[in-house]
């Protein structure tokens, strides 16, 4: 089977062949074998070897965003260890032209029963379930697409890539290699006018639309010495942008101080700081702006005259057809003139490329092409009711029997957040997740929600350990947070039914068919004897008012915004018992003062409107709790002392700590010098909350750790232990 095998790379390497998948199958001993044999008698120029083994890796799995932008002409993917959907998609970009990603798995029929793949993305109590639906459906797609060779040790299928020759390979230009990225960069470097540009890249990966950012830059730059910030959700994504305006820089015959100084008119900025302070540029480049919210998006095209956001429509990154769906219209009404540009001829690849065409079709993603050409019927809102839907549950297991819809259900899903990912199909199909799915009279999808059971005994083992914040387990979202935040072991062993996700086509949103899945999905929770239905969520008013409309209260607002999404994270829930009604009622009043205290702290960012709305909605909702004044008093004790036991950091408590100085006799506390100095420290921190840099030099102390460990010893002399 050896000479099979050389035989066919000997073929591919004669003439231009596609990128391809190959799959080398079989026990472990057998696959590790038979790669090093390839290895050896056919070495590739380059190779990354991606696998959780110490003895092969070049890399592990999870730094697979570390080698992004780089070429191997080998990408060696070790399925033995596990499957993330994100990394396989990725590490595929990273395939040259005429290589090869070769996957390692176990045989076939056997690979999806197998009980340790995803172990890392999964809630803990479905890391061992089989089969693994995911696989099953990898499984299904290897042995029926074409361009994908099969190698194992009884028998094998070799398969060849049409000969292909490049469109584009007449196109000359010293920087740009494809006449799409000529016309991109020739159009943006055009003498602009005083009024708005806005300008939109769509391309799918590897079509160089970031190299093409970075070659308008440079040439940008030197024409007439403009500023341009780039930005995006991650620095790390920008790297390209960089790289090639560098190139052009040095092929510019500048001299190493002229180098510098066109260079310092690039520069990364992180997107609040942008929102925040305004700094002074000519123009504003965004990219992979789909992985950012509308919302974030909308105020950075408004900060800038002349902007530029690239994108790819589907990516390791997360969606972008929310940016599709959303944002886009925001700009035509905003910006009449914008101009769009797609760029639809890889650079990296040949055209028709099976291994991407491979990974579109497992990770149920649509190509930026297709999406483009996809004509589809009208679709009579008139006629669907609310009196006529159906409502089916699945699972991954079921999902996968019907491909069609686990492709819409999965589309839909990506439509309506903008950071669905492949690891989110993952999860959908192994994570015990349940796909709830809602259509009309004539079989259409009109939503979905997905659906995770949280918390219970499950959690039993652990409750100690969370609730003070020495143990995380994948998974478990809500009850963890819940446990942790409050200290309080009971409400990890509570039964929480979780609203992953929810989604509504389109074509009937703001009709009420969110709300109708809303009580569908309550009377499911219902025969399941769940305590509560939760949903986590960034907070805009949007979605506040929907969970709000549905009978949820917020009982969590986190106080830091989240650094990818610029939003600051809410849970609400909606109680399903007497029982349960008693510890929403205590987390709504708690999360009430939590909301009042940090109103002109940490929450300042919060917009006046979002944050009289919640205070609002709150009072509105609340209902009376039988907390006594001592119950809550030992309360937010029980939290000071997690903090002065170095369990949870200061932010954490800050409210808790403000509560217990009301209990304190300050005429005893000045009687004594040391206590006086204590005091004056803690208030400083709770009652004035002076900022970090402002406590350093007024206090001599260095840093964060610094100035909370100061602050436990602090408290630890006004609140001794054995009070």
């Amino acid at each position: 089977m050896t000479n099979e095998v050389k035989a066919w790379l000997l073929q591919r390497e004669k003439s231009s062949h596609h990128r391809q998948l190959l799959v080398i199958s079989g026990t472990n001993n057998w696959v590790n074998s038979a790669i090093r044999e390839l290895l050896t008698i056919q070495p590739p120029s380059s190779k990354l070897w991606v696998s959780n083994s110490e003895t092969d890796k070049d890399i592990a799995i999870n730094q697979y965003k570390s080698v992004l932008g780089q070429e191997f002409d080998w990408v060696i993917y070790d399925g033995f260890d596990e499957l993330r959907g994100n990394a396989l998609l990725a590490l595929s970009g990273c395939v040259s032209k005429g290589g090869l990603m070769i996957l390692l798995c176990p045989t076939l029929k056997d690979w999806p029963y197998l009980a340790h793949t995803q172990q890392d993305i999964l809630n803990e109590q479905h890391v061992n379930q089989v089969p693994s639906s995911f696989t099953t459906w990898l499984v299904q797609h290897i042995k029926s697409l074409q361009g994908v060779s099969i190698w194992q040790a009884d028998t094998s299928t070799f398969t060849f890539a049409p000969h292909v020759e490049s469109k584009n390979q007449s196109f000359k230009d010293d920087n740009c290699k494809t006449p799409e990225q000529f016309q991109l960069v020739e159009y943006l470097t055009r003498p602009q006018s005083t009024e708005n540009s806005q300008v939109v890249v769509l391309a799918d990966r590897g079509r160089g639309k970031s190299s093409a950012l970075g070659i308008a830059a440079s040439q940008i730059i030197l024409q007439s010495h403009a500023r341009i910030i780039v930005t995006s959700a991650h620095k790390s994504m920008t790297n390209q942008i960089f790289a090639q305006a560098k190139q052009v820089f040095q092929r510019a015959n500048l001299d190493d101080l002229e180098i510098q100084s066109v260079s310092e008119q690039l520069t990364y900025l992180p997107f609040d700081r942008i929102i925040k302070s305004l700094p002074k540029a000519d123009w504003l480049f965004i990219d992979e702006a789909a992985s950012l919210p509308t919302e974030i998006l909308e105020k950075l095209v408004q900060c800038y005259s002349k902007v530029v956001l690239s994108t790819t429509i589907h990516g390791y990154e997360g969606s972008g057809r929310g940016f599709e769906l959303r944002f886009k219209p925001f700009l035509k009404n905003h910006f009449k003139q914008y101009q769009e540009f797609v760029m639809h001829s890889p650079i990296r690849w040949y055209e028709n490329d099976p291994l991407e065409a491979f990974w579109h079709q497992v990770m149920a993603f649509r190509t930026t092409s297709r999406l483009n050409n996809v004509k589809c019927a009208p679709l009579d809102v008139s006629t669907t009711s609310l009196s006529k839907l159906t409502f089916q549950t699945y699972t991954g297991e079921l999902l996968i029997r019907e491909p069609e819809l686990l492709q819409s259900v999965f589309e839909l899903m990506v439509d309506a957040h903008y950071q669905t990912s492949p690891d989110d199909l993952v999860r959908m199909l192994d994570a015990g997740q349940h796909i709830h799915i809602v259509s009309n009279a004539q079989n259409v999808l009109v939503a979905v929600a997905l659906t995770n059971m949280e918390g219970g005994e499950v959690l039993q083992p652990l409750v100690n350990e969370i609730s003070q914040g020495t143990r995380r387990i994948p998974g478990h979202l809500i009850p963890q947070r819940l446990a942790f935040d409050h200290y309080e072991p009971n409400y990890a062993l509570m039964c929480y039914m979780r609203i992953v996700r929810i989604a509504v086509s389109g074509e009937y949103r703001q009709q009420g068919f969110g709300s109708q899945l809303i009580n569908y999905l309550y009377s499911a929770a219902t025969n399941l004897h769940v305590d509560f239905i939760g949903s986590s969520f960034g907070l805009t008013n949007e979605l506040a008012r929907f969970w709000f409309s549905n009978d949820f209260r917020l009982v969590k607002l986190g106080i830091k915004r989240d650094a990818s999404s610029g939003e600051y994270s809410a849970i609400m829930l909606r109680s399903m018992s007497s029982q349960s009604e008693k510890v929403v009622s205590q987390l709504v009043t708690i999360c009430q003062q939590q909301i009042d205290f940090h109103k002109t702290y940490r929450l300042s960012e919060l917009p006046i409107d979002t944050f009289e709305f919640l205070l609002s909605k709150i009072k509105e909702k609340t209902r009376p709790t039988s907390n006594s004044t001592t119950d809550m008093n030992q309360y937010w004790e029980r939290l000071m002392y997690e903090f002065i036991a170095a369990r949870r950091p200061l932010h954490t408590v800050e409210l808790a700590i403000f509560r217990c100085l009301i209990t304190l006799n300050e005429s005893e506390i000045t009687k004594s010098s040391a206590l006086t100095i204590s005091l004056d420290f803690v208030h400083d921190v709770i009652i004035q909350k002076l900022n970090y840099s402002v406590l350093r030099e007024k206090y001599t102390l260095t840093g964060k750790k610094h100035i909370e460990q100061s602050m436990r010893e602090h408290l630890s002399r006004l609140f001794p232990s054995e009070k």
